[in-house]
This record gives C-alpha cells, sequence and structure tokens, in this order.
C-alpha cells in the first residue's frame, strides 16, 4: 500500500521536524507549529485541485513526491537553512495528499455499496498506523 510509504513520510514531518524547527534552526513553537500546518495544508490543497487524476497515477506521483522531499530535508539539517527546510515540508504535503487521495479512491471503487463504511473505517486504521512509527521511536 503506497499510502503507508507516504504517512510514515508525513509522520516525520509531523513529529519529528517541529523539535528541529525550535531545537535546531532556534525558532519558535509557533513556527514549528508552522511546519506541520504547511504540510498538512499542501496535501489538502491537492487533493482538492487534483481530485480527477486516477487513483493509481495519484498514489504513484505522491510516493514519487516524497523522494525530493525527504533529499530536502536531509540537505536541510545538513545546511540548518528554512528554505531547504520549507521546499521538504511543500513536497512532503504534496506527496502525502496525493498518495492519500488516491488509495482511498481505490478503496471507494473497490468496497460494496453495502460495506463500504466498514471498509473505509478499516482503511483509516491501516492507513493511520504508519505516522505512530516515527513518534515511538523518537521516544525510545
Amino acid at each position: 500500500m503506497l499510502v503507508s510509504v507516504a504517512w510514515a513520510a508525513a509522520g516525520l514531518f509531523l513529529s519529528l521536524i517541529p523539535s528541529f524547527v525550535t531545537e535546531t534552526l532556534g525558532g519558535g513553537v509557533a513556527l514549528a507549529g508552522a511546519f506541520a500546518a504547511l504540510m498538512l495544508g499542501c496535501a489538502m490543497t491537492v487533493q482538492i485541485t487534483c481530485y480527477r487524476l486516477k487513483s493509481l497515477r495519484a498514489q504513484t506521483l505522491g510516493v514519487l513526491v516524497m523522494i525530493p522531499a525527504l533529499a530536502a530535508l536531509l540537505v536541510a539539517d545538513r545546511t540548518r537553512t528554512l528554505g531547504w527546510l520549507i521546499a521538504g515540508t511543500v513536497s512532503a504535503g504534496v506527496g502525502m495528499g496525493l498518495a492519500f487521495m488516491g488509495s482511498l479512491g481505490d478503496v471507494h471503487e473497490s468496497a460494496p455499496d453495502d460495506r463500504r463504511g466498514d471498509v473505509v473505517a478499516s482503511y483509516y486504521v491501516v492507513t493511520y498506523s504508519p505516522p505512530r512509527c516515527p513518534r515511538s521511536a523518537s521516544a525510545l
């Protein structure tokens, strides 16, 4: 499931990037929260604007966009620059939005009408599990 890969990367941005902003870049709590909001806002925007993409295409593009997002994050870590972090956050949001939208479209299309609610609920349980991994790992 490609959305699990996207959620894992998004979980990194939602759980560890705020600490990176405050501790490494010296930003405040508001700036740290702004990065989480930026990532989720980009995911929302891409879902609103690209809803006509076919499910598989959206998922594939979403995961492919995650590659430069994570590369930008590595560059931001090495250079300690806000610009690279912004670029990575926007790319991660776009990738997450596309992958999530595409995979949910697959679930919606394949679920029987009388069981659609059950299937979509199960989908959310499965796809919301990977974001917990970075938070759990950072607590160790």
